[in-house]
């Protein structure tokens, strides 16, 4: 009998401890979903057997997922959004980063050795004049800051039957790091879906996203009069944008911007 409530101890000992330290239903874990989940407007996601698993929100018509997995050695934070082109399918690795070969089964290499990009990622496509289209320099120029956060950490990106995957293969654990993990990831879905409207068309035709949006100057939320760059898309204060004379976006140049239809943000 002693042996028995023993064995149960330690199993429940072993069980609180992944709850408050391992897996991503614990206290603080919660805590954090909860408040990335107020910063993007959105909701906690729940799993019946671990607590908070992800954060779920919307943004620029697209349903948002944030979550975390860890599967033997292999952890990683994930962003999924949704993607116009079904047929489309796109990976873009870390040179460094180990993949499976049927994880690009039917996919063809797209190089560029005069692209430094290239010396740092992998690009596989089933159409590779496609991805040269999505390829800009502002969205490899955002995929860059995703590596640069957390270097030694890999990034992938997937694009397969209607959704995009944004993946750092790192567990987040505060909410600063989860929160521009998070920004990255937006910011690229933004850029690429630019790109994909081949222009300027998605800035004029286009709903503003709902939630948070940050000056890319002054790093504030924009609350009121935001306006975008023709080139690239991403957004600014008028005032900020009028102060630096040009886009942010390193490599982007563009000295123009366009309001959003009514100047504003809708709640």
């Amino acid at each position: 009998m002693d042996g028995l409530i023993a064995f149960l101890f330690l199993i429940a000992a072993i069980w609180f401890f992944f709850r408050a330290f391992g897996g991503s239903g614990g206290p603080v874990r919660r805590d954090v979903w909860r408040a990335l989940a107020r910063r993007f407007e959105g909701a906690v996601d729940k799993s019946r057997w671990r607590g908070a698993s992800g954060v779920r929100f919307r943004y620029a018509g697209s349903d948002v997922f944030v979550r975390q997995s860890a599967r033997g050695r292999t952890v990683a934070t994930d962003a999924w959004f949704d993607w116009p082109d079904s047929d489309l399918r796109l990976h873009i690795v870390s040179s460094s980063t180990s993949i499976s070969s049927e994880s690009v089964r039917g996919l063809r290499v797209f190089e560029n050795p005069r692209d430094p990009f290239h010396w740092r990622f992998r690009v596989f496509a089933n159409h590779t004049d496609r991805a040269d289209g999505l390829l800009g320099e502002t969205v490899k120029w955002q995929i860059e800051q995703l590596r640069q956060h957390f270097p030694n950490r890999g990034v992938e990106i997937r694009v397969a039957n209607g959704r995009l995957l944004v993946r750092k293969r790192v567990l987040f654990h505060q909410l600063s790091a989860l929160e521009r993990f998070t920004k990255d990831a937006v910011r690229l879905y933004d850029q690429l879906l630019v790109s994909q409207a081949d222009g300027i068309e998605i800035i004029a035709t286009g709903t503003e996203p709902s939630g948070v949006i940050d000056c890319q100057i002054c790093g504030q939320p924009i609350a009121s009069d935001l306006v975008r760059c023709r080139r690239c898309g991403t957004p600014h204060h008028r005032e900020c944008w009028e102060y630096n004379g040009a886009c942010s976006v390193f490599g982007c140049l563009e000295t123009v911007c366009v309001p959003a239809r009514d100047g504003s943000i809708p709640g």
